[in-house]
C-alpha cells in the first residue's frame, strides 16, 4: 500500500468507528454503486444485443428523456455513480 492509501484507509476506519451516520452514508454509495451500475450495463446491452427493434426504440426513448437526465445527474452528483451512457 502506499502512502496514500494508508491515510484514506486511517481516515475511512476512524469515520467509521466514530460515526454512524459516516458508516452508512458509505454503506449506501457502496451499496448503490453495486446495483446501479451494473443493472442499467445489464439493461443496455441485453437491449442492444436482442434482434427486437421496440426494446430499442424504448430504451432509448427512457434514456434519451428529461427525467433520465436529471436522475443520472443527481446520482452522479449526489452519490458520485456515473451510469453507463447509452
Amino acid at each position: 500500500m502506499n502512502f496514500l492509501d494508508t491515510i484514506c484507509q486511517s481516515i475511512l476506519t476512524w469515520a467509521m468507528s466514530n460515526s454512524t451516520f459516516a458508516a452508512t452514508f458509505f454503506m449506501i454509495i457502496g451499496v448503490l454503486r453495486f446495483v446501479f451500475k451494473p443493472l442499467v450495463t445489464i439493461i443496455t446491452n441485453y437491449v442492444k444485443f436482442t434482434p427486437n427493434i421496440i426494446d430499442d426504440q424504448l430504451w432509448s426513448k427512457i434514456t434519451s428523456s428529461k427525467g433520465w437526465i436529471g436522475f443520472c445527474f443527481l446520482v452522479d452528483w449526489l452519490l458520485s455513480i456515473k451510469l453507463p451512457k447509452k
